[in-house]
């Protein structure tokens, strides 16, 4: 009796009806690992808190990992699920024994339809905003300080003028070298030391002879000229963008040699000058680290319309306390025109998506403006012009659902199409808009990640996309689905409350992880894996993850949502890592299971009587795994048999670890271990099997052998890329794998 060898380089997951033999059906709990070319269950969660006080349970609806300066700061941003609705924005702290601080309380916990709170990076701040509450700031060099107030949701109410308190004119202050009230320091030159205003008050002023303002200079009758001057002011914060600007304050005025202190003969003589007090300068919000004061020129008699009036830049005043301010500034001295509107302006309260992008913070979305994108002054996040919009509403896609930047584009997803926005050379115009993809969007915006060779994957109800491209020197973008070969486990997505299920890169595993609502669920309750690289999907259960984050070193952290699923005793936050290398698992790890695809051997006329499957794998340890068949196309299962992995001339396997066996022989040095799998099958056409374990396992490849046609044959299948090019012609074609 002859024996035929027919070996296949086994591909990932395919769940079409007549899928190639060299695939799986299913693959479940189990990650490809590139090092040793294997299927391995050791991917685990542990708890994120490693601290021996209380951890908290509850479900977490955002999660970020938020790194600033370098590393030297770091802080994982959630928000905890507290009941009635509300969630309260956290900040995890080891040194507290509930592991966490509270930054903000009460916020409004997102809906099944709502991806929820989006963190915006911005170099050494994180912007915090979900369209229903006010906007966050964090600081990072205040980490204990805040949340801050994002933005200028008001104005800056009008500064006010010190009462002259001479029943008439109004704010102005006159002093002079001599004359009553107003003595002069001693020294060289004119020297101005004090001056007193009609109600009463001494001001001390600085020792410059040139200042003071007015109309002395015009050539103009001095005792009857005429003078008037309004004042705004403006906030500017700890990102350097400025607020609007205030209302205009009440007119100061006054007219030359007509004050109480001084008559013409003193005014003329002794050259007097006149300033302005400024009262109840308004104070910023927290964050407000100066404001700035401007002032008209002269306006005269006072006629012209404030409306129409000019103001220009007169002072900083470096602090957020100082309330009065004493201006002695000329006209001649006053600096550049102060910003109008279309510089700043207050942006409406409920922006729900936003991202960094080419230096300006973009904000869009939401119940005011579902369609139209509002992008921030160059460097200055917190700075929005008046005319700073580009509106995407007037072509058909429905409205804004997230913002993601790749390559040199902004991703605008909307609910039925996919847009960018695309920067230019003009910085009056510095971006457009271009469709990229019609027919088709996505309102599961944080599925949308960028994995090294694919590009810019992302959910939707229909399937799983990539985008690649851009629009750079002619560039065309292309979007294709990636996710047929699981079409039967996706049709189990919840699309009614899809906008929850989030995605994240792991690069320890080469992984893209997505979490999706199933089988009717309003949270995420399954999760799929795509090896990149493999091209090659898996399905992990057990991981209760609502949201995710990257950490600096490369690990995945994920918010849980285990109390909504009905699992106990799950920590809030928890880490995807190799749990079978001395790490307990914080949930009981489920089986790993590895499905093959249906097999008939080549021939699906002819009947084969299987006789055994043997599985290659590492060494792990003495274990135990179970292994289940069918036969022609029948899901179930009629056959169930056992086996351990042996290895020739070493003793029965105890635990892995440092354990020593016979002389300087350790199982951590793993070797190739064969499991045989004796199967009592009828003689079939079509053949499946299940290996499954809970054990850990590290799968190589497996063959089968049947009798057919008096012949046994051995099929041997590799999880593994194949060794040859197909597309070398150096290689002898017989020479490459089947």
């Amino acid at each position: 009796m002859s024996k035929k060898l027919d070996i296949r380089y086994v591909a990932g997951t395919e769940q079409y009806p007549h899928a190639k033999a060299q695939t799986a059906r299913s693959i479940e709990n189990l990650s490809y690992d590139f090092n040793q070319r294997a299927w391995s269950n050791e991917k685990g969660i542990v708890s994120y808190w490693n601290n021996t006080g209380s951890k908290p349970t509850a479900d977490v609806t955002s999660i970020f990992y938020w790194s600033r300066r370098g590393g030297k700061a770091e802080s994982t941003l959630f928000e905890l699920d507290t009941g009635q609705n509300e969630v309260s924005l956290c900040k995890t702290a080891p040194y507290e024994d509930v592991g966490y601080v509270v930054l903000q309380q009460g916020r409004t916990k997102p809906r099944p339809q709502d991806p929820g709170t989006n963190y915006i990076p911005y170099g050494n701040f994180c912007f915090v905003l979900n369209g229903e509450d006010n906007p966050l700031k964090l600081v990072s060099y205040f980490p204990e300080v805040g949340p801050f107030e994002f933005g200028f949701p008001t104005r800056p109410s009008q500064p006010m003028v010190l009462d002259s308190g001479d029943g008439g004119a109004a704010g102005y202050i006159v002093f002079s070298p001599s004359g009553s009230g107003c003595p002069s320091l001693s020294g060289p030159g004119i020297t101005y030391a004090e001056a007193t205003n009609a109600g009463g008050a001494k001001i001390t002023l600085p020792n410059e002879a040139s200042l003071g303002f007015g109309d002395q200079s015009s050539g103009d009758d001095l005792s009857g000229s005429i003078n008037a001057y309004r004042y705004k002011v403006s906030f500017v914060s700890n990102t350097y963008s400025e607020s609007p600007l205030s209302l205009g304050s009440p007119t100061v005025s006054f007219k030359n040699g007509a004050d109480a202190f001084n008559d013409s003969t003193a005014l003329n003589g002794d050259k007097s000058k006149y300033g302005a007090v400024i009262s109840n300068i308004p104070t910023g919000p927290m964050g407000t680290f100066k404001r700035r004061l401007y002032r008209t020129k002269n306006l005269g008699d006072g006629t012209i319309d404030p409306n129409l009036a000019v103001y220009y830049f007169l002072d900083e005043i470096p602090n957020n306390f100082q309330t009065t301010y004493t201006d002695l500034i000329p006209d001649s001295q006053l600096g550049s025109e102060a910003p109008s509107d279309l510089e700043s302006f207050m942006l409406p309260p409920n922006l729900k998506y936003g991202a960094t992008f080419a230096n300006r913070l973009v904000l869009g979305g939401g119940v005011s403006y579902p369609t139209r994108l509002f992008y921030s002054n160059a460097n200055r996040p917190e700075e929005f012009g008046l005319d700073k919009f580009v509106e995407v509403g007037n072509r058909v896609g429905g409205v804004i659902t997230g913002l993601v930047p790749f390559n040199n584009l902004l991703v605008i997803f909307r609910e039925h199409s996919i847009d960018a926005l695309v920067p230019t050379n003009n910085a009056d115009f510095p971006f457009y808009v271009t469709p990229i993809f019609t027919g088709a969007g996505t309102v599961a915006t944080k599925t949308a990640v960028v994995v090294p060779g694919v590009g810019l994957v992302f959910a939707t109800a229909e399937g799983v996309y990539s985008f690649q491209g851009n629009f750079s020197g002619g560039g065309q973008a292309n979007i294709q689905r990636i996710s047929d070969a699981i079409g039967e486990d996706y049709e189990r997505v919840s699309s009614y409350s899809l906008a929850r299920a989030c995605a994240v890169y792991d690069n320890r595993f080469s992984e893209y992880v997505l979490s999706v609502p199933a089988d009717g669920s309003a949270v995420n309750s399954l999760v799929f894996c795509y090896n990149a690289a493999l091209v090659s999907w898996s399905i992990r259960h057990s991981l209760p993850a609502s949201c995710f984050t990257n950490s600096r070193e490369g690990y995945v952290l994920f918010g849980s949502n285990a109390s909504s699923l009905g699992i106990a005793d799950v920590p809030s936050i928890g880490v995807i890592c190799n749990t079978n290398q001395n790490m307990a698992d914080t949930l009981e790890k489920p089986a790993g299971t590895w499905t093959s695809a249906w097999l008939d051997f080549g021939d699906p006329d002819s009947t084969k009587n299987i006789r055994t499957v043997s599985i290659d794998a590492y060494t792990t340890g003495e274990h135990l795994y179970t292994m289940n068949s069918a036969i022609e196309w029948d899901y179930e299962y009629i056959n169930t048999a056992y086996s351990s992995p042996s290895v020739a001339d070493y003793k029965a396997q105890a635990v892995i670890g440092q354990v020593e066996f016979d002389q300087n022989f350790k199982w951590e040095n793993r070797r190739i271990a064969k499991m045989r799998f004796d199967l009592e099958l009828p003689e079939a056409r079509w053949f499946r099997f299940k290996l499954s374990s809970t054990e850990p396992l590290l799968l190589i490849g497996y063959s089968v052998e049947f009798d057919e046609g008096g012949e046994t044959r051995a099929w041997s299948a590799v999880f593994n890329t194949p060794p040859f090019n197909n597309g070398n012609r150096n290689v002898d074609p017989s020479k490459l794998p089947i």
